[in-house]
Formats: structure tokens, sequence, C-alpha cells
């Protein structure tokens, strides 16, 4: 990746102070237009939800280890659960680390030097392996593969064409042994684009130009931190665009690209933007959800900041609906119960940074806090940083109810943490 790239890091320290401002309103309403209305079964009861807080390591950092909104951090094999971190105080010096949770504590695996741009991410192919992919400044990425189902000690290096000689920004998904990535680089420092590889023949295909960059004239066209969720026929992505200088992130776009057809994509839909001749907000998505009943969630911001949005898209109108949370910021991600239909969880943080766990049973119009966990230690307050929910577009077995990992920090000491939700009934 350029060293343009770098300019970003003030991008991340605004949409935090943005996502988590001053405390606003009261329960969240749908929004823009008014829900239809659905005859929903009522789910069965779950009981009473417990939420578990472990935390995996700690240490200095001279960024959150999972900063980004975009990539896979935590993976489940159906027999233990696995994250990477980021360590070091200096970005030219940092390492990575990959653990694995089991048996009720997490186990440190192979760590790596090198990490000198963004923290990695983490996926499984079809056989249980994990993968790891991350970005380096001035160089392709890098892609790494376990040699057996549930080793954390000992990878092998996966081939990058020279058709990909920068990559920043990086997303990336998994089906089945198609693996997709979205970066931005060469053409330019921020042109985006996506590639896929076949796990099983090793072979690439692309890169494919999504969007040209364009930061001669605002708007800018920018692509960043790219949401990939790949199913059998093609590609759903999401990306927040920059469009200028006064504005960190403007617009929501989403689109479904064909493989077949990844040489002309489509035109993205708008799920949100900072319409012009505003000069101020962030419009930004952070997690994208599809469910088996054919809807999309996406999770973000508004221009207006005030509060957490969920966005959702059916699939007979191609129309984003939204339902803002005021009480509620980023992250967060929607997660759909897998032993419940149409049970939606919402896993987020509020402005006193801490864990809010909430519960939707019409399709995401309304959302009933369900618990509340703080982040303290004594008297020691930590500031959330970043959530990663578990996700199917990294290719793991998907557990029943919500998992996450998140990033903390207590002055300059950065911490690691898993979340995990526990039901009587399950």
């Amino acid at each position: 990746m350029t060293r343009g790239g770098s300019a970003h890091l003030a991008s991340i320290m605004l949409i935090s102070s943005v996502l988590c401002g001053n405390a606003l309103g009261q329960a969240g309403k749908a929004m823009p237009s008014k829900p239809t209305t659905s005859s929903i079964k009522p789910c069965l009861s779950v009981g009473q939800i417990t939420c578990e807080l472990i935390k995996i390591d700690s240490g200095a950092a001279w960024v959150s280890p999972y900063w980004g909104y975009n990539a896979p951090k935590l993976v489940c094999d159906g027999e233990a659960f696995y994250t990477l971190g980021l360590w070091g105080e200096q970005q030219a010096t940092a390492r990575g680390a990959i653990y694995k949770y089991q048996a009720g504590h997490w186990v440190k695996g192979y760590e790596w030097p090198g990490l000198n741009y963004q923290p990695g991410m983490l996926l499984l192919d079809s056989q249980q392996r994990l993968i790891v992919i991350y970005a380096k400044m001035l160089a392709k990425p890098v892609i790494l593969r376990s040699l057996a189902p549930g080793d954390i000690s000992n990878f092998e290096s996966l081939p990058v064409p020279d058709t990909i000689p920068l990559a920043g920004y990086i997303g990336a998904g998994i089906y089945g042994d198609k693996l997709v990535i979205g970066y931005i680089g060469a053409p330019g420092t921020y042109s985006f684009s996506l590639a896929v590889l076949d796990l099983t023949t090793q072979r690439w295909s692309g890169p494919y130009l999504l969007a040209h960059e364009q930061r001669d004239t605002e708007p800018f066209t920018t692509w960043l931190y790219p949401i990939i969720q790949p199913d059998e026929g093609g590609v759903h992505l999401v990306v927040s665009n920059n469009p200028g200088k006064s504005i960190a992130y403007g617009s929501i776009l989403y689109m479904y690209i064909p493989y077949l057809t990844m040489a002309e994509p489509p035109k993205p839909e708008i799920i949100a933007e900072i319409a012009p001749p505003a000069r101020l907000g962030t419009t930004f998505g952070m997690a994208m959800c599809r469910t088996t009943d054919g809807n999309t969630y996406i999770t973000g911001t508004s221009a207006a900041g005030d509060g957490l949005y969920v966005f959702r898209r059916g699939t007979r109108r191609k129309v984003w609906d939204s339902c803002v949370l005021p009480e509620l910021c980023g992250p967060a991600a929607v997660f759909e119960d897998r032993c419940r239909p149409r049970m939606l969880w919402l896993t987020s943080a509020d402005r006193s940074n801490r864990i809010v766990v909430s519960r939707s049973n019409d399709q995401g119009r309304t959302w009933k806090p369900m618990l509340t966990r703080n982040l303290l230690s004594g008297a020691t307050a930590r500031s959330l940083s970043f959530l990663h929910q578990i996700s199917s577009s990294s290719g793991s077995v998907m557990p029943k109810l919500p998992c996450a990992v998140l990033s903390t920090h207590v002055g300059p000491t950065r911490e690691i943490w898993f979340i995990r939700l526990r039901a009587e009934k399950e």
C-alpha cells in the first residue's frame, strides 16, 4: 500500500468521535418511511440472556488491534473460536498473533513480524483451515493458510499475482473455497478493485476495477472499508466513500456483482448519503448481515449523527428502509438467531461505552434492549474502540447466539476481548 493511505488515520479518529457523541433522544423509530405491517409469529422464549466477557490479551499497540469495520476478525470451526491481534508501539515494527479459544481459555499461537500497515483478518476454508490476510506498506497483500484444521502454529503462504502489486483497506469474504478480496491500490492509490482466488486450483480471476480514484474535484471517489459477502452466484459489496477533505465519509453504497459479469459491475445503490451542499457529518457502514429470508441489514451512521442506524433491504423492493436508535452508537452488527427464524440480535455500544445487546422480532423495525454490560475494572474505565461480530462470510460454523471480539484501551494499554451470549433455552 502507498503512504497516501496513512492520511486516513485521522479519519479513523474522527469516526470514533462522531459515532459516540453526546446522548440524544429516546427509543428508536423506523425511518424515513413507515414500516409495512407484517404477520410474524411470536418467537420462542429464550429465557434469561447472559453475557460472557473474556480477555484475550493486552499490550502496547500503535493502533487498535481490531482497527477497521469491514474485515472478519473472529471465526469458529465448530470446535473452537479463533482471532488475531496486532501489537507494537511503532507502526514499522508491529507484529501479528493468532489466538485460539478452547476449553475455557485463550492460547496464543503463530506470531509474525512486518504487520506495518493495518491489522489482519481471519477466515476459514472448506476444510476448516485458517486463512490470514493482511496488508503491507508498499507491497502485495499477504495470504497465509494453516497446514491443518485447528492448527494455530504452522502456516503456508498462498500466491498473490503481480496484478495485485499494492493493496490497502482490504476486505474479504469466502464462500466454500472461493475467496474474494476488495482493496484500494493500483492503478493509483485509491482505485478500488475486487479479485477472486479459487483455493482449490490456486487460480486468481481479476482484479476487476470497480471504481477508479477521482480526487481532483469534490465529491471525490474513494471507496474504503469494503464489506464483502460472497454467495453461490456473486458478491454482495458495501463500501463507504470519502467525498472530500471536509467530510470523512459521505455515503454508504451497496451492489451485488455476479461472478460472470464482474468486469461490468452494476451502478451502486445508495444506502445513505450526505447530500450537497452539506459539509459536515459522517455516513459510514460498519457491518452487513444477510438473513435466510433474503433481507440484508447494514449497521452504520447517518449524516445527522443522531444515533446508530440499522438499514434494511428486502428481496422484492430494492429500497433501503432504516431504523435509528438514538441511545446507541457504533460499532454494531446484526446477527440472525440460528434456532428461531426471524429473530435478530444487535450487538452494539451506548454513549457510555457499555456493551448493549438488543433483539428484534419484526425484521429490524424495532429493537428491545436485552442486556447491558459495563467495560469497567474497579474505578478504571475502558474506552471501546472496535467490535467485530462473527459472520457467515468468514467461512465459520455459526453459533446459535451472537459472539464477537472487541478492542478497548486504558491509557496506553490496548486490550482485546471475547464476548459471547448464552441463553437458558437455546
